[in-house]
């Protein structure tokens, strides 16, 4: 389907955007015709098996903000869960008390491909990711701006 030709709601609703949609899932093979067969996050979801959630697609659907994915990059075998937020501000070395009050989410090498933060706003933040069992954070300090609307960053764990 064509935007132009055949207006918006035919074709996000058509049978190659479902067919799409269902792959993004892990619920249909890849098909030829289909962009994501080519795209490199659908290659990395496909091969980690690490398939797109609905949660992750109620975050996008959040009205406002910005949604941050944050995929801890695992370099070191041994660590298999890490504690991963986003807090405003640059701030490269966070204190223990701003550790435990940022609620962090908790990343599961095994399961998940990444984090996802809904971000109330562009703007300096600092990404803290603390390995379980270490005391200190792995931190990326960046500045995230309004669009695109999706952002990723990745951080890699030693």
């Amino acid at each position: 389907a064509n935007v132009f030709n055949d207006g918006l709601g035919a074709s996000v609703n058509s049978d190659r955007m479902n067919h799409g949609r269902q792959m993004l899932f892990g619920q249909a093979p890849a098909r030829p015709d289909i962009p994501c067969t080519t795209c490199e996050l659908f290659h990395t979801l496909r091969d980690t098996g690490r398939w797109l959630t609905q949660r992750e697609i109620d975050a996008v659907l959040q009205p406002s903000g910005v949604l941050l994915s944050i995929v801890p990059v695992i370099e070191n075998p041994e660590v298999r869960r890490v504690r991963v937020f986003a807090m405003p501000g640059r701030n490269p070395r966070p204190s223990a008390p701003t550790l435990v009050e940022q609620n962090p989410a908790m990343y599961h090498a095994d399961k998940e491909f990444s984090i996802l933060a809904q971000l109330p706003q562009p703007g300096p933040y600092t990404i803290c990711a603390l390995p379980e069992g270490r005391r200190e954070p792995v931190t990326v300090v960046l500045e995230v701006s309004a669009l695109p609307i999706c952002q990723e960053v990745r951080i890699p764990i030693r």
